[in-house]
């Protein structure tokens, strides 16, 4: 961890006849503990005449005391993508490569995902994502022609109620192909946390 520091100096020198009185400076950093601090007194003047610091100069080293409600890092929200590996054609719940496992029950997260839908020309699909057989996500494609379209899409925040969340696919009409290949390029599912997000009624 880092600690904030304050740094006050105040000079007195004489140069040749001129003598100059104390001006001071301020400088604040934060550095982490057992950090070596060296005070330098540097002259950069065109003349020849020489500088002399007195002794009444000083040099202090303070500490700056955290503030009340900034202790420690903000909750970062952490977030994890799964990718199909293959294809699937015909109705699978649950889609095991796609699922998460381990959330907090009472904390808020929100899905994404990008689905890549194969369909002959009157099949149509869906891909929906649950936690505690609640939907909180859902893509579908009814298609009129034959091919691949990407399908993507953001959930809303929820609550986790459990500690899953569960994928599924569903095939309509005479047939579709979920697409999968391990990459971005087809299809993916991420979970994320939002911590830092809470239910509001101030916009009524």
């Amino acid at each position: 961890s880092q600690t904030s520091y304050l740094i006050e100096s105040r000079q007195y020198y004489s140069a040749g006849t001129q003598i100059f009185s104390g001006t001071l400076e301020t400088d604040a950093f934060y550095a982490p503990a057992g950090t070596e601090i060296e005070y330098r007194l540097a002259v950069n003047n065109a003349s020849s005449a020489s500088y002399t610091y007195n002794n009444t100069s000083s040099f202090s080293l303070h500490e700056v005391p955290t503030p009340i409600g900034v202790i420690g890092p903000a909750n970062t929200n952490k977030y994890q993508t799964k990718y199909l590996p293959s294809d699937i054609s015909s109705s699978t719940n649950p889609i095991t490569s796609l699922g998460f496992n381990n959330l907090t029950i009472g904390k808020r997260y929100r899905v994404t995902a990008s689905v890549a839908l194969n369909t002959a020309s009157s099949g149509n699909g869906s891909f929906v994502a649950t936690n505690n057989s609640n939907a909180v996500l859902r893509l579908r494609k009814q298609m009129t022609a034959a091919g691949t379209s990407i399908l993507t899409g953001q959930g809303l925040v929820f609550t986790a109620t459990a500690t899953t969340i569960v994928c599924a696919f569903g095939v309509g009409g005479t047939s579709a192909i979920l697409e999968g290949d391990g990459s971005a390029d087809e299809t993916w599912v991420m979970l994320e946390e939002c911590n830092e997000s809470i239910p509001t009624s101030d916009w009524a």
